[in-house]
């Protein structure tokens, strides 16, 4: 036997050993919690227009939008110095600090500059900032696994928030926190109602995607193949290759494995050069199916892929 084949045959009893849920990747269908299409408070906050008050703010919101996060923390601790505790300027500059450091994977600094404002604010009377900060420190208690306390925080803005993109935010952050519970039902609901509600929010395609991972989590296969025929039917929903993922997930279900290599065929050029959850789930899952079909020449071929997509060390290693 070949050091390859022997290889492959070590990884069929290291994938049977493991169980591949959706769940794994509910955070990723989600994601985009911080999208440059959610930008908190586009204009200066107030009437008064001082182009120096408000210069690093707007650098900072470029930055921001160019991923050059470094550089937008640096502004927004300069908006923040200028503006001092005067609010609702303060409580904008912590918001778009936070979201920053969110954005650059710090949640530790995002906490500490929700706790500043805490401890220095005067008060805040404006319910849109209100309503952001409350947001914002959900979203910190969710990147620091305080899942709890994040649902606490956040359930409470899906109803009563005044702002609608809070209320469609807080519905994200909400049904990625149940995922993570593994509490389908009430992630379902609350992804039914980001998609029934807002269906203008740059959220919607997102949250139809994780509806159908919600559905293959819980082992629903034909709500699954209705919602992607649903999705491949209207153009703007999701890019046609997340859909393909989702078909072969079903085609494996059905233990239809040509047909699920054959479409991973037709989106193999699209697959993503960076780390991906969704890609490495689907492709460890047909990895599995060549190999129970005794098809080692096939998954061969497909392992580098799937190592590549893998979306950290412990899910790569499950592919030695």
């Amino acid at each position: 036997m070949s050091t390859e084949t022997q290889q492959l045959s070590g990884a069929t009893i290291c994938h049977r050993s493991r169980v591949i849920v959706w769940s794994l990747i509910m955070v990723v269908a989600l994601l985009s919690f911080l999208a440059p299409a959610q930008e908190a408070a586009v204009a200066p906050p107030t009437a008064e227009s001082s182009t120096e008050r408000y210069a690093a703010r707007e650098k900072g919101i470029h930055a921001l939008a160019d991923s050059m996060y470094g550089a937008a923390i640096k502004y927004f601790e300069e908006y923040r110095t200028v503006v001092g505790v005067r609010e609702p300027d303060f409580a904008d500059a912590t918001i778009l600090l936070v979201k920053a450091h969110l954005l650059h994977g710090k949640p530790e600094l995002a906490a500490a500059a929700l706790e500043l404002h805490k401890n220095d604010s005067p008060g805040v009377t404006d319910p849109y900032y209100h309503e952001g900060l409350q947001y914002y420190e959900a979203l910190t208690l969710l990147r620091r696994g305080q899942v709890a306390a994040a649902v606490g925080l956040a359930e409470p803005l899906q109803t009563d928030a005044t702002a609608a993109e809070y209320k469609a935010q807080a519905l994200q952050l909400l049904a990625d926190a149940y995922a993570k519970q593994e509490q389908w039902p009430a992630a379902e609901q609350a992804l039914t109602t980001l998609i029934n509600n807002f269906p203008e929010t740059a959220a919607r395609a997102g949250a139809r995607s994780a509806l159908i991972k919600v559905f293959l989590a819980t082992g629903r296969y034909q709500q699954a193949e209705n919602a992607i025929a649903a999705m491949e039917a209207d153009e703007t929903a999701v890019p046609a290759p997340r859909i393909r993922l989702f078909q072969i997930a079903v085609q494996l279900h059905k233990n239809n494995v040509d047909a699920a290599l054959a479409t991973y065929q037709t989106i193999a050029a699209d697959r993503p050069h960076q780390p991906d959850a969704d890609w490495w789930l689907v492709l460890s899952q047909l990895v599995d199916a060549l190999l129970a079909n005794q098809r080692q020449t096939d998954a061969l071929l497909l392992m580098p892929a799937a190592k590549a997509s893998a979306p950290g060390d412990d899910e790569r290693r499950q592919l030695q």
